[in-house]
C-alpha cells in the first residue's frame, strides 16, 4: 500500500511571501522613478502663440498631472478659447493646443463682451477688436450676469445670432455688412446695414425672411438710399422710404 504524501503549507506561503515583496519592490521602483528630476515637467509646448499662462505646470512630476483636470480648469479660466488639448511628451515636458474661440459680434452689457455663433459670451483683448463685426446691444436688462466660456440662453442674443448667420449666408445681404443689432424683445427687432437701413424682424422664421430682404435688396440696390426702413414682421413686407413721413 503506497504512502499518502504529506501537504506542507511552507512552499505555498512562500510563494506568496515571495510574490508579495516583488510587488511591493514594484511599487517601490516606480514610486522612485515618478518622483526622479527627470520626470519633473520643465518644458510647455505650444502649437501657437497664446495668452494663457501654463507655467504653473512646471515643476510637477509628468505621471501626476491629470491632463483632463487641467484642461478643465484653464477653460474657466480662459473663456476665450473654445478647446484646450494638453498632451504629455515624456519624459518632462507638455504639448498644449488652444483653439481661440472666433466672435461673430459684439455685445454690450455692463461693459462689452464678444459672442461666438455658438451663443458663448467672452472677452477679447483689445488688440483683437474687430471693427467689422456687428454690435449687438437691448440685452441690458436681459442678461445681467453673464457667464462667460458657457452657452448663454438668452432667446434675444440667439435671435441676433441667427439673424447674422443667415445674413452671412445668404447670396446679397453677405454683401451688405450689419452694423448695429438691436434686440429689446423677440418680436421687435432691428439691424441696421451699411448705407443706414434699418430692417425690422421678429422671431419667427428668420431664414425666409432673410431671404425675402435679399430679394428687396435686390430689386431696390439702386435706391436704398430712400429707403428708411423694411419691416418683415407681418405677411408682407412693408417698405417705408423716407420722403414718405
Amino acid at each position: 500500500m503506497k504512502g499518502r504524501r504529506s501537504f506542507s503549507p511552507v512552499k505555498p506561503a512562500l510563494s506568496v511571501l515571495i510574490i508579495a515583496l516583488l510587488f511591493a519592490l514594484v511599487l517601490f521602483l516606480g514610486r522612485s522613478l515618478t518622483q526622479l528630476h527627470y520626470f519633473k515637467i520643465g518644458y510647455i509646448i505650444c502649437a501657437d502663440d497664446v495668452r494663457a499662462d501654463l507655467s504653473y505646470l512646471k515643476g510637477r512630476s509628468i505621471f501626476s498631472v491629470d491632463l483632463r483636470k487641467e484642461s478643465l480648469y484653464l477653460s474657466g479660466l480662459y473663456p476665450a478659447y473654445k478647446s484646450i488639448r494638453l498632451v504629455k511628451v515624456f519624459p518632462d515636458r507638455i504639448f498644449a493646443d488652444l483653439t481661440e474661440r472666433r466672435p461673430i459680434a459684439y455685445v454690450r452689457l455692463s461693459r462689452y463682451f464678444c459672442v461666438d455663433d455658438g451663443l458663448v459670451l467672452f472677452e477679447m483683448p483689445k488688440q483683437a477688436q474687430d471693427e467689422q463685426l456687428p454690435l449687438i446691444f437691448g440685452l441690458e436688462r436681459r442678461i445681467f450676469s453673464p457667464r462667460l466660456g458657457v452657452k448663454s440662453d438668452s432667446r434675444e442674443l440667439g435671435l441676433a445670432v441667427n439673424i447674422i448667420k443667415e445674413a452671412r449666408s445668404n447670396r446679397v445681404l453677405k454683401d451688405y455688412q450689419i452694423k448695429k443689432i438691436d434686440v429689446p424683445g423677440l418680436n421687435n427687432a432691428s439691424f441696421f446695414i451699411a448705407r443706414g437701413l434699418e430692417v425690422k424682424i421678429s422671431q419667427e422664421d428668420v431664414k425666409s425672411k432673410i431671404e425675402i430682404l435679399g430679394s428687396l435688396i435686390n430689386a431696390e440696390k439702386d435706391n436704398l438710399d430712400n429707403v428708411k426702413y423694411i419691416d418683415l414682421r407681418f405677411r408682407e413686407p412693408v417698405i417705408k422710404l423716407k420722403d414718405a413721413d
